[in-house]
């Protein structure tokens, strides 16, 4: 009788220490996790106070973000990454020669629609933007007329140009820029298809006459480098322009 007594008590003792082993595992568990959640908040904050708000998966709306330009393509590029902003055109004189540099050309445009936009907007991130195409050196700008349209088709059939875009974001004193190079080849097109395509009227707004996220689709063969730099803004530059600042836009 007392020898069980005895193991009975030792298995009494051993729950018990179990019981109290685990408790103290829980209790330390549960302290690491506060601490931890902690440390994290802290880190959070650092980084916002250094002006480097963390990625969390939620577009970052501060600074309010300005859209300098008039077009759509523009606006539906920055709608797609669930950004808010707000369209404001600039007022600027975009008259160029021909034979102006197109590097220089777009980042003056730019630049200058982009502080157009900021001046009553200091606390605002302005963005802004300024294409042209140019073949064999010379700059093609927005076809003025149907024939023009048609001259410009028919000039590119079959060959190679260039996509010219400059990029500008103003935030205060702050200033980045970067221009972009696209390549772009056109197919062979018979004269018919350059009219047809022509009197969809698709090109009479758009640099060199056509728009490659519409019917002008059909006419390219090639491209190389940034699409979305043919259709006006080079989304990932954009973006990395916004880091530049300390700001995520993805």
């Amino acid at each position: 009788m007392n020898g069980g007594g005895c193991k009975s008590g030792l298995k009494l003792r051993s729950s018990s220490l179990e019981a109290a082993a685990l408790s103290s595992r829980t209790v330390y568990l549960r302290v690491c996790s506060h601490l931890t959640v902690q440390l994290g908040q802290l880190a959070v904050t650092a980084e916002r106070a250094a002006g480097r708000e963390r990625y969390t998966g939620v577009v970052n709306t501060t600074p309010r973000l300005i859209l300098a330009s008039a077009s759509p393509r523009r606006a539906e590029l920055l709608t797609r990454l669930n950004l808010t902003f707000e369209v404001a055109p600039s007022d600027v004189d975009e008259s160029f020669s021909t034979q102006d540099n197109p590097f220089d050309l777009v980042r003056r445009l730019s630049t200058s629609k982009a502080e157009a936009a900021a001046q009553n907007r200091p606390d605002a991130m302005v963005l802004a933007a300024d294409t042209v195409v140019v073949y064999r050196d010379e700059i093609m700008g927005k076809p003025k007329s149907k024939e023009e349209n048609l001259e410009f088709i028919a000039r590119l059939s079959g060959r190679s140009h260039a996509v010219f875009t400059g990029h500008t974001l103003l935030l205060g004193d702050k200033r980045a820029d970067r221009v972009v190079q696209t390549a772009v080849r056109f197919r062979k097109l018979s004269d018919g298809e350059v009219e047809r395509y022509v009197a969809t009227g698709e090109g009479l707004d758009k640099a060199g006459g056509y728009a490659i996220q519409g019917y002008g689709s059909a006419l390219v063969r090639e491209v190389r480098g940034c699409y979305f730099n043919v259709m006006g803004l080079s989304v990932p530059n954009v973006v990395e322009l916004a880091q530049s600042f300390g700001f995520q836009l993805v």
